[in-house]
């Protein structure tokens, strides 16, 4: 293995990359909390003795070893999920999958910790032959590769040898970017060295199946928002939850674009592309257009909304935003739409760019939230050459499917897409409160709303009139939010030795068919049949809406003196309330009922958000398999299979790799 300094990218260094959601891909200390070890790598070797004197592949080959520089460059920067890329393993081999098998379980040598949280040594150690890459290309230090960085690696190889490498999608749980499990071919048929290839189209994103995914650039479990290694929850089992009800998705699965031209004339068609199904359903409304030079732009990301801007982004209306850039000296702007774009549904717009204004820019709102609204990056994109010639329509389409990002006005505190009562589909444009980050940004819904419950719902345990008997209520007090909509309550006195469900373990059916379709026989009549259950039962017969809840009055004894509920959260695939598995103790040890006091402090200390881990969580409260606008129950797609398995996963939406990074190969000179 030919070494490279250690490197661990882990808690201290992802927590240290600041801004790697922003626009320009962000920054971050190089100093801080990265692991420089000196002398001896774990895979083998000194870090000073140099190129070829390890034990590599085709270094006993003579003549026949070529020695070869791979090229992996972060392009990301534009694109629509801009981060960085991870320190990882190159390998030259034979063998036919020296780094993962596909729709196989992990190996356990390492790749995961490479793509949960860009560790390389411990893979490099594992694999014969690797070399490990942490130093981007003109740095000194090792550490990630930001947008317009590089990682350049030599190694050797000899005739018959395919390449393959691994490297973490840092804004992601547990995805890495790597070939196919076979490599990439180096030699011909004849053993000759190939030529420099552009390998990007032959690179895909992978799931190595580890941890339950999140929306890319968005997820609390993500580098480097995540607050420590190996932190998100296996996929799969019940779990806190502690993600995002505020993520959407990259615009790629909201919107698609298409680009044509005649004569200098260029036609953008743009059409909702989740018409029934998809991870968020949202219209998208009339926009805004523009052409300019360098020296305008439609927005500036940092600063102030303008009043235009801000006109569309909350109430989807673009004749202002027009008016204000037609004031502006080189600017030609315009109008597309006549109203809301649904699904399924299209509408375009034609512009002819001149040597004076020959960049364009639009931007159109997504109408399921406060003040979002797609957008390219402030620069716009060209559609004339540097020569004033008409770029082809299949490379400009193909630039604004790339750059297309969505932004967030900072006009309006942003509220659960897809049901926030401040939102113009429920007639809401405009009437939110003030959002006190007042900047256009990249949208980012990165926190855990559901973190802390209160302003979404109480639950009040307290004696009752009768001695013995206790008056439960469930309320949902999230009318400023319009989430959530609890269903039917099931609930259970029990004694200490049984539980509605287990963290980190698979869910029952009961509570499957609960957490994802709001549907209680199943649960009920389990727990009616558990010896530790005294009794249980079902509350409510129909779903009570934000500001309504549940009543009832249980009675526990001595022997059966935990309670516990669950409801489902509406909408979400598969979210119910709780308490922890325990239960709360109604009853002191002694039989004696306790104080309302000690039960409202259990019930704070456990009442949570959880997640049953049985359905892919889609974004916000507007995916298509969610209650209660999914077409049938149970029709979600399951969460994780504890594979390594190609992206996407059918729920997020990924960058295309083209969009992520751009792989090269070549002999050395």
């Amino acid at each position: 293995m030919r070494t490279h300094t250690r490197f661990t990218l882990a808690l201290g260094v992802l927590v240290a990359l600041s801004g790697c959601g922003d626009d320009d891909g962000g920054g971050g200390d190089p100093d801080t909390g990265v692991g420089t070890d000196s002398g001896v790598d774990s895979g083998g070797g000194n870090e000073d003795s140099g190129p070829g004197e390890d034990s590599g592949p085709g270094d006993d080959a003579g003549p026949e070893a070529t020695t070869f520089v791979l090229r992996i460059e972060n392009v990301s920067g534009d694109g629509p999920v801009p981060g960085p890329i991870s320190p990882g393993v190159a390998v030259a081999h034979t063998d036919g999958a020296p780094l993962f098998t596909v729709d196989a379980a992990d190996r356990g040598e390492g790749l995961v910790a490479i793509a949960e949280d860009g560790a390389a040594a411990d893979l490099g150690a594992a694999v014969d032959g690797a070399v490990v890459f942490n130093t981007p290309d003109g740095e000194t230090d090792p550490g990630p590769a930001f947008p317009g960085g590089a990682y350049e690696i030599e190694f050797t190889a000899t005739a018959g040898q395919n390449l393959n490498f691994a490297t973490m999608f840092v804004q992601s749980n547990d995805l890495f970017l790597a070939p196919g499990e076979a490599g990439i071919p180096l030699f011909n048929d004849a053993g000759e060295p190939l030529a420099e290839q552009d390998i990007t189209d032959q690179v895909d994103l992978w799931d190595v199946g580890s941890e339950a995914n999140e929306a890319p650039g968005q997820g609390v479990n993500q580098a480097p928002r995540q607050s420590g290694p190996d932190v998100g929850a296996a996929e799969g089992v019940v779990r806190a939850f502690d993600s995002t009800v505020h993520a959407l998705p990259t615009p790629a699965s909201l919107i698609g674009v298409e680009v044509a031209e005649a004569a200098g004339e260029y036609t953008v068609t743009l059409t909702n592309v989740a018409p029934t199904t998809g991870t968020f359903l949202s219209p998208f409304s009339p926009g805004v257009y523009a052409l300019h030079d360098n020296s305008a732009s439609i927005f500036v990301m940092g600063e102030e909304a303008s009043p235009g801007t801000e006109l569309l982004a909350e109430d989807g209306d673009p004749m202002l935003w027009a008016n204000e850039l037609n004031s502006v000296d080189g600017v030609e702007a315009g109008t597309f739409g006549s109203g809301p774009v649904m699904g399924g549904d299209s509408v375009s717009f034609s512009v002819t760019p001149t040597s004076d204004a020959p960049i364009l820019s639009f931007a159109t709102m997504v109408i399921a939230t406060n003040d979002a609204f797609f957008a390219l990056p402030q620069s716009g994109i060209r559609l004339l050459d540097d020569a004033d010639n008409p770029r082809s329509a299949a490379d400009v389409q193909a630039e604004i499917r790339s750059r297309l990002a969505i932004w967030d006005a900072g006009t309006e505190i942003d509220q659960i897409p897809g049901v926030g009562p401040d939102q113009p589909q429920r007639g809401g444009g405009d009437s939110g409160a003030d959002d006190p980050m007042n900047m256009v940004r990249r949208y980012n819904g990165a926190f855990n709303a559901l973190a802390d419950l209160d302003g979404f719902v109480e639950v009040t345990i307290e004696n009752g009139a009768t001695e013995g008997e206790f008056d439960v209520f469930v309320v949902t007090t999230g009318e400023d939010e319009g989430f959530p909509i609890l269903t039917p309550v099931a609930w259970a006195l029990h004694t200490s030795d049984t539980s509605l469900f287990q963290v980190g373990m698979p869910a029952s059916a009961g509570l499957e068919s609960l957490a994802e379709d709001g549907a209680t026989d199943t649960l009920a009549t389990a727990l009616n049949a558990d010896p530790e259950v005294m009794t249980a039962g079902v509350e409510g017969a129909g779903p009570e809406m934000p500001g309504g809840g549940f009543a009832f009055t249980v009675t526990p004894n001595a022997e059966n003196r935990y309670f516990s509920f669950a409801t489902m959260l509406v909408p979400s695939n598969d979210l119910f309330l709780a308490f922890g598995p325990e239960g709360v103790a109604l009853l002191d040890d002694e039989g004696n009922p306790r104080s309302d006091e000690d039960i409202a402090a259990d019930i704070a200390a456990t009442l949570e958000a959880w997640d049953a881990g049985t359905e892919q969580n889609q974004t916000g409260a507007g995916g298509s398999n969610q209650a209660p606008r999914q077409s049938d129950p149970n029709t979600g797609e399951a969460e994780g299979n504890g594979l390594v398995r190609l992206m996407p996963d059918g729920v997020w939406s990924y960058p295309a790799v083209s969009e992520i990074v751009r792989v090269t190969v070549r002999p050395a000179e």
